[in-house]
């Protein structure tokens, strides 16, 4: 019975597909990005290494919703320990090949940890803006200058970490068919 119904949904729907609009197939992205998360620390500017990974389904147009995996390292570098985070974000990524670039904004909410000088990992709440411009290097595949301001909640009160922290650094994107 339910096999009968498709059939008869699917066949009408077929019959029209030639007039149908033409659709983008691209469905979403997937993106990863190096760079350096910049914030106060004990009185003085940190510079942590910072990689982010994230993958993004379009929602309608260029709005797309998705999420993303982090890691960041304390002033040492890489022989320390990682802190890892994660989050949702919400993204708008027109496509304007007029203008021969890719603009890139977004939202986030996520869950963290940050390394800090006095305290090793402190786990934070964070909510973010960011943006950033790409340049198209083959159809589907971009590189992109990104900038993020991230805003901390529920840092321990002792904790020796400002309450916001800039991310700069370069992302390569790539567009979900």
């Amino acid at each position: 019975m339910l096999g009968a119904a498709l059939v008869g949904i699917a066949v009408p729907c077929a019959a029209h597909a030639e007039d149908a609009p033409e659709v983008d197939p691209e469905s979403g992205h997937v993106s990863v990005s190096g760079g350096a998360l910049a914030g106060d620390d004990a009185g003085s500017l940190a510079f942590r290494p910072l990689v982010r990974a994230e993958v993004a389904f379009n929602v309608a147009g260029p709005l797309a919703a998705g999420g993303f995996l982090q890691v960041a390292f304390a002033d040492g570098g890489m022989s320390d320990a990682p802190a890892f985070g994660g989050g949702v974000l919400l993204t708008l990524r027109p496509d304007l090949p007029e203008l021969g670039f890719v603009p890139h904004l977004e939202i986030t909410g996520s869950r963290l940890q940050l390394p800090s000088r006095g305290d090793g990992l402190v786990d934070a709440w964070s909510a973010g803006i960011g943006g950033g411009i790409g340049v198209t290097i083959v159809t589907g595949v971009a590189v992109e200058a990104r900038v993020h301001h991230g805003w901390y909640f529920g840092l321990p009160a002792t904790s020796s970490l400002s309450e916001s922290a800039w991310t700069f650094g370069g992302a390569l994107t790539v567009d979900l068919p």
